[in-house]
């Protein structure tokens, strides 16, 4: 009886933390919440973003392929079953690194990405800080949708859009956002937008073209 006692929190939880002795205004930590947590997961078949971007992934790509995740979600790897193709496989400071540092970083990153493309490349919008910018995206987007990969669009959009940036975040931002440049032309020049869109926003999904830059040994090898 008194080892019932004794664990009968662990099944139905606890009113007060056993550390500070604040009330938590309900029963938490126990298997019953928990059971009811993954239940109601199940029955709304609940699935975080990152999770659908990282099992499209595993299920579109070989095991040997690699992809790279531009932002901070870590999970996306472990739930697609895919190693970074760099050697950083995160990014989390570019909105607060130095414009010469991020120029450097994409210098970095697309050496990398020449030599051995990604299959996948993810871009998580990252966003959550500094709260206030917006994200420094991979392929521009607007409310009408994704811009086309054409040079003078994209010119006349990154001049307007980098004059916003230093009138209403600061010029170091519009600085980031020129540095970025390579890597957007990269990605619009030999990537394609994986549809629908909305089953992974806010990540947007960019799948290698069969037809561009050279393959990987991997998918060579397939051929």
């Amino acid at each position: 009886i008194c080892m019932m006692i004794m664990s009968w929190h662990i099944f139905f939880g606890i009113e007060k933390s056993p550390h500070s002795g604040t009330s938590y205004g309900e029963k938490r930590r126990g298997y019953a919440q928990k059971l009811e947590e993954i239940s109601g997961r199940r029955k709304n078949n609940w699935k975080g973003q990152w999770e659908i971007v990282g099992e499209y992934i595993r299920h579109h790509s070989g095991p040997d392929e690699r992809i790279y995740v531009w932002g901070w979600y870590p999970g996306i790897y472990v739930k697609a079953q895919r190693l970074s193709v760099a050697a950083n496989a995160f990014e989390s400071e570019m909105h607060t690194k130095a414009p010469e540092s991020l120029s450097e970083l994409i210098d970095g990153l697309l050496k990398t990405f020449t030599e051995n493309p990604p299959a996948f490349i993810v871009d998580s919008r990252k966003q959550h800080f500094p709260w206030n910018r917006p994200p420094l995206e991979l392929w521009p987007r607007t409310p009408q949708g994704f811009l086309p990969p054409d040079k003078q669009i994209m010119d006349r959009y990154d001049a307007a859009y980098s004059e916003m940036l230093c009138e209403r975040i600061e010029p170091d931002e519009a600085e980031r956002f020129e540095a970025m440049r390579p890597l957007r032309k990269f990605v619009m020049k030999n990537y394609k937008i994986t549809e629908p869109v909305k089953a992974f926003w806010p990540h947007i999904v960019f799948q290698l073209k069969s037809n561009s830059i050279k393959k990987t040994q991997y998918q060579q090898q397939r051929q």
